[in-house]
């Protein structure tokens, strides 16, 4: 889905698209490992990807 989501520019496009399009819960991620995020971002490390998961970073409590 990630491939498709073109708008993807920002960390606020980003946020948006988790929480809005995708309708992740926020609270939700408090159980996320950090540690899982990094490795999934090693593992194909494209651009959309890197955001993504910095993102995720950034709404963990």
């Amino acid at each position: 889905m990630l491939y498709f989501a073109t708008h993807l520019r920002s960390m606020r496009d980003v946020r948006s698209y988790l929480l809005d399009d995708l309708r992740l819960d926020e609270h939700s991620l408090k159980d996320l490992d950090p540690a899982a995020i990094s490795e999934i971002t090693e593992a194909a490390p494209t651009p959309k990807l890197r955001l993504c998961c910095s993102a995720l970073k950034s709404m963990l409590p």
